[in-house]
Formats: C-alpha cells, sequence, structure tokens
C-alpha cells in the first residue's frame, strides 16, 4: 500500500501551479499541516481528490480488485463510432490456364465473397460511490490512510464492473448455444471419464488447423493455429486436467507459454457444458466508455464518484468455436 507521503507527493508532482503554490511537498514532519492546507481551502480540496481518485486509484486498487478472467480476450478501446464491422472473405477459386480464355476473360471481373456482421454497443453502466470529507480528514491520521481510503471506496465500483463484464463475457457463451458445433462426451466424474472427453478435445484441437467450413456459424472456410486456440473448462473439470495433460492435448511441451486454458466456474445457462474450444478472436468485446466523474455536493459536503462502462460485447460467427457437452440424456 502506497504510503500518504508518496500519494500526497505524487499528486503534488502533477498538479496545477496554483495547487503547487499553495500546498508544499510533503515530509514525515509536515503531513498534518499538508492536510489542512488541502482540506481547507475548496479548491485544492476538489482538486486533490479528483486527483487522488483519477491519477492513482487505478494503481492502488488494482491489487485488490474482482478479476475478470476472460479480460485478455477484449480487443481494447474502441475510439469512434458505436459499431464494429467484422468482414471476412473466402478464399479465391482456381482457374485453369488457358491462354484462349484469358483473350475473352481479362477485363472480366471475379467479386469476391466478402461476407460481413455487424456488432453495437450493447452495454451502457455506471456505479456510482460517495466519499465525505469527514473520511477524508480521517487519511491523513495514518501513514497509509490515503491509500486505504482509496481502495476501500473505490474498490467497490472497480470490483463491481469486473465482475459483471467476467458474467456477461460467460452470457456471450450461452446466447451462442445454436451455433456450436457440439460434441457429446460423458459427464466427467473420475479420470477415465475425464480422458474421454481429453481425447475429444484433442482431435479438435488438431482438426481446428486444417481449413474446413465445419466448426463456424457462417461455414466459411478457415482454420485455428495451435498456438490460437483456447480452451474453456468448467472447474470441475480441470481437476482431472493437470500440465501434463494439457500438453498431451495441444501436442506441445507442458511448459510452452502458447497454450490458453481459461478455468470458469460455469457457461452461463448452459449447464451441460464442460468445455468450449475456441478460436481466440471468437470473443468480439471492445470498451466504448470508461472512464469516472465527479460531482460536488456544497450542501451535503460530499463527492459523488461515477465510473461509466460502455461495451461492445458480441461474438465472432466466422471463427471457429466447439461446444462439448454432456449427452441429453445424461441431464447437466
Amino acid at each position: 500500500m502506497a504510503n500518504n507521503i508518496t500519494v500526497l507527493n505524487t499528486i503534488w508532482e502533477n498538479a496545477s501551479e496554483d495547487y503547487q503554490t499553495r500546498i508544499p511537498q510533503a515530509t514525515r514532519d509536515n503531513i498534518a499541516q499538508v492536510g489542512n492546507a488541502i482540506l481547507t481551502y475548496d479548491v485544492t480540496k476538489n482538486e486533490f481528490l479528483n486527483a487522488l481518485v483519477n491519477r492513482i486509484s487505478l494503481v492502488l486498487v488494482s491489487s485488490k480488485m474482482a478479476k475478470n478472467r476472460l479480460a485478455k480476450f477484449k480487443k481494447g478501446m474502441l475510439e469512434y463510432g458505436q459499431d464494429v464491422e467484422e468482414i471476412f472473405t473466402e478464399m479465391a477459386k482456381a482457374h485453369a490456364y488457358d491462354i484462349e480464355v484469358a483473350e475473352n476473360e481479362v477485363f472480366k471481373r471475379e467479386i469476391p465473397d466478402t461476407k460481413a456482421i455487424f456488432h453495437r454497443i450493447n452495454r451502457e453502466d455506471f456505479y456510482k460511490v460517495t466519499i465525505q470529507e469527514v473520511q477524508l480528514r480521517r487519511a491523513f491520521l495514518s501513514s497509509d490512510g490515503l491509500g486505504k481510503l482509496v481502495v476501500s471506496i473505490m474498490n467497490s465500483m472497480y470490483s463491481g464492473d469486473n465482475h459483471d463484464e467476467y458474467i456477461l463475457m460467460k452470457q456471450l457463451m450461452a446466447d451462442y448455444e445454436n451455433n456450436y458445433s457440439v460434441i457429446e462426451t460423458p459427464k466427467v466424474t473420475d479420470k477415465e471419464s475425464a480422458m474421454d472427453l481429453f481425447r475429444a478435445i484433442k482431435q479438435t484441437s488438431t482438426d481446428f488447423t486444417f481449413v474446413s467450413d465445419e466448426f463456424n456459424a457462417q461455414g466459411v472456410q478457415t482454420f485455428t493455429d495451435k498456438s490460437d486456440q483456447v480452451l474453456l473448462v468448467h472447474k470441475n473439470v480441470d481437476t482431472f486436467m493437470d500440465t501434463d495433460v494439457l500438453a498431451w492435448v495441444f501436442n506441445t511441451n507442458k511448459i510452452d507459454p502458447a497454450i490458453q486454458k481459461i478455468v470458469v466456474d460455469d457457461f452461463g445457462t448452459m449447464g451441460d457444458t464442460q468445455a468450449l474450444l475456441v478460436d481466440k478472436d471468437w470473443f468480439m468485446v471492445w470498451d466504448t466508455n470508461f472512464k469516472t466523474t465527479s460531482q460536488y455536493n456544497g450542501q451535503g459536503d460530499y463527492w459523488n464518484y461515477w465510473l461509466h462502462h460502455h461495451q461492445i460485447l458480441s461474438t465472432s460467427q466466422f471463427q471457429n468455436a466447439v461446444r462439448f457437452k454432456i449427452p441429453t440424456e445424461a441431464g447437466a
């Protein structure tokens, strides 16, 4: 946890000229004076609190936040617009060479077989917390009070957002239910039934590396190299999957960093699903707005903070995706 001196001086170094003129840099001997100088003048008080939250809150809170273990598959920030157009063009077809035909077809057009899908903003959430001046004053009384204040208050927003994003990305898997290629395997209850599932995953992983229209919803000719494959596995199944098994499934060295396995606690509403094998570009998730804003309430003498998070949450119908499920008669 960052101590008060580090926090105060980080803010001071990035503050306005007026703030730097009014507020001295912090030392071990003047913490009380610095705190009093900040809190007795509204302009510096507001600048300080905004900087405390906006500049360093993400750094201080990051180690304490609830994590979205699927966040690595996000595409980043979409700066403009509200739609993403995903385009796939089929491979060009071969023609037999014939010089006489060429004389008549040299200027003939051959339009590429191109398909497009649009992904649109479908999440617009915000989270809200309140900071009161009395909390801020108390934060100066201990050596790491400012850091604890930020963590305890802002963590509620960032953790809530990360957890909700994780749930929404899991729901994407369930929303795609009717588009998967489906492979049924016995419910994993022991090593023997686990190996039945792992053999099916191993075969599918190899199949993915060959050009085929079998494993994507749009029936396009595509493939997925092993290094681009992601295995999403239920936590109960993962109990039987150690490093050696994972290496065997992907035909690779057990310490190969290219292996991507993500353990999830469920697959949304697909209770009969044991694992998914997908292309790393199957998730189509962008942030379109991620920011904090604040407003001081002079009558109530408190600050309200909002975290806004807007996103495109979707999946690609052009990428390979296979669902490994328990046979229907076996139940969920």
